[in-house]
């Protein structure tokens, strides 16, 4: 599908196809003569500096790649020349391996079953398993089990597995028993794991297959156990988690810890009253505050923590039940030295006010109305200018249910800059009503901007386009918008060419921006738009597709860029 109209081409492109290692590349038009490609003048130019450079640098260069493009980047790079095809290509390429879906999962699986020498080629590999084809998602489990007990993946540092699905794929079995021994046994070098979705098929399974024993991973730098949901009966097996955490703090860098979907919770003192020597980033969900606990006793004990712990770069609290802080009000500018990248509610963000001018992304769950903007405007008066990325996830409060003492919920900027305190609309205000000149007045560097909460129609972007103009370095917008199709996961692919013509209205108003997003499926991939300009800036093709992820800066080492935020919603 295609459309025209004086100012820029508009292609519909959905979906694509899917490449073997990742998902998704860039198209390649490439003549039936493939001498051709190694005899393009650019590629062969002995003055490029690319034909120049030593191996040793090229493989330096690869491994600042942001994870989550690194395979695609690394394939486009492959073909540039004959020489890079064969530095790149057959040492570079297999190294990081992203898998984003099962049908490419099985595929690449079954190459290396066939292959045995491309199984010692890789360090790291990072499996999605998504909702298409359940048949192939068990495949691909089944077949990524038979490949490590026969010692294929011999050099593996880094093991990512997750599923998207809360529902069809809910019953798709874990590793067997005991399989956590034979991986790391097999795979002597893994000093990274992962898991995100799993449940329970079987009561007990998660925990026979070893994941709660962290004794096992003694020297481990990251742990990630996100979204699991083990049996009623197997709230005893997380306890035992709980009881084996300490034999991770001398070690560990990265803690990725979220139990929202389990059936009981848990008290963060567990995480608390340890000191993680090493740790540089924390991401807790399902074991905050909980009724019950005393709460200053809990916030005493998280201040303590984050004194024991200056090197925190990273750090999320996506409890979205969670509603009291874990920091003491106007929180000392010494606290947290490092940080540079924070997730967390809005009276958290209030709280540590004085150290937010040092962070380059911020992402607010659980504001209201106008709070964000009370913060960057009111409460931090030269605003956040260095802010590099900035998500809210933002709902309208009625008058009646706020909480009148909830600071910032009454409070608005309007657009000739003056402050009012007052009662909201009836329904509240949403991001069109007072809040995106305030948002581009405290956060005006911004590079990427989420928005996430009720739905927003072309007509809303519309109406903040205005605001948007003025960030001036606003490369990525994502937001949740009206995409999907009614009682479906699917995409109204009728809606697509109003979404394309919405893009390029604020293409032509934000000088930088290079792709729009509209967040709104429950899993990935999303449907971005995504910018082409030409050399005097002005917008000259725009291309809808598959390739939407989440945000990217502070991502750099995520192979799956998804929207957290979405959790908070439900």
């Amino acid at each position: 599908m295609r459309a025209r109209d004086g100012r820029a081409d508009s292609y519909i492109s959905l979906p694509l196809p899917a490449p073997l290692l990742s998902v998704p590349i860039p198209r390649l038009r490439v003549n039936s003569n493939l001498n051709s490609l190694w005899n393009h003048p650019l590629a062969m130019n002995p003055k490029s500096p690319l034909a120049n450079l030593h191996p040793e640098l090229i493989f330096l260069i690869a491994s600042y790649l942001p994870l989550h493009c690194k395979p695609a980047t690394l394939l486009s790079l492959a073909l540039a020349n004959r020489k890079l095809h064969d530095t790149v290509g057959l040492q570079c390429l297999y190294r990081s391996v992203v898998l984003r879906d099962a049908d490419i999962a099985l595929i690449f699986l079954q190459k290396i079953q066939i292959d045995n020498s491309l199984g010692t080629k890789i360090r790291e590999i990072y499996i999605s398993l998504t909702p298409d084809a359940l048949s192939k998602c068990y495949s691909s489990i089944e077949l990524f089990i038979q490949l490590v007990k026969a010692g294929a993946l011999p050099l593996i540092h880094s093991l990512e597995i997750r599923q998207q699905s809360e529902s069809r794929l809910s019953r798709l079995p874990f590793f067997p028993a005991g399989f956590i021994n034979i991986l790391l046994k097999k795979c002597p070098r893994l000093r990274a794991l992962s898991v995100f979705g799993f449940l329970d098929y079987e009561e007990g399974q998660l925990k026979s297959s070893g994941l709660y024993d962290f004794a096992l991973f003694r020297g481990f730098q990251k742990i990630g156990v996100a979204n699991i949901s083990p049996s009623v009966a197997g709230n005893k097996d997380l306890e035992y988690m709980f009881r084996n955490i300490p034999h991770l703090t001398s070690c560990i860098q990265y803690l990725h810890i979220d139990l929202q979907k389990s059936k009981r919770l848990f008290s963060v003192s567990a995480i608390f009253n340890l000191t993680f020597s090493r740790l540089t980033s924390l991401v807790l969900g399902g074991i905050s505050i909980r009724m019950g606990d005393e709460h200053n006793l809990i916030r005493t004990e998280a201040m303590e923590f984050w004194r024991r712990h200056p090197h925190l770069e990273r750090l999320e609290l996506i409890d979205r039940l969670n509603k009291k802080t874990l920091f003491h009000d106007d929180t000392s500018v010494e606290i947290l030295p490092n940080l540079k990248h924070l997730k967390c509610g809005f009276a958290d963000a209030l709280a540590l006010a004085n150290i937010l001018h040092r962070l380059s992304t911020l992402s607010i769950i659980r504001s209201t109305n106008s709070q964000v903007p009370y913060l960057l405007r009111s409460v931090l008066p030269n605003g956040l200018p260095n802010l590099k990325s900035l998500e809210i996830h933002q709902t309208p409060g009625y008058y009646s249910a706020i909480p009148q003492f909830a600071k910032g919920v009454m409070w608005h900027e309007d657009e000739n800059g003056i402050f009012h305190t007052g009662r909201p609309y009836l329904n509240g205000w949403n991001v069109t009503e007072n809040f995106m000149h305030s948002i581009a007045r405290g956060a005006p560097g911004v590079q990427e901007l989420g928005l996430h909460g009720n739905p927003l129609s072309p007509k809303d972007i519309t109406k903040i386009t205005p605001a948007l103009s003025t960030l001036q370095s606003l490369e990525r917008l994502y937001y949740d918008g009206s995409l999907q199709a009614p009682e479906s996961e699917g995409i109204n692919l009728g809606a697509v060419p109003e979404f394309i013509q919405t893009a390029r209205s604020l293409a032509d108003s934000c000088p930088q921006l290079s792709m729009v997003t509209d967040m709104c499926m429950p899993i990935l991939p999303y449907v971005s738009a995504m910018i082409s300009r030409a050399e005097d800036g002005t917008v000259s093709t725009i291309i809808a597709n598959m390739n939407g992820r989440g945000l990217q800066i502070g991502r750099e080492h995520d192979a799956f860029l998804s929207n957290h935020c979405k959790w908070f919603s439900k």
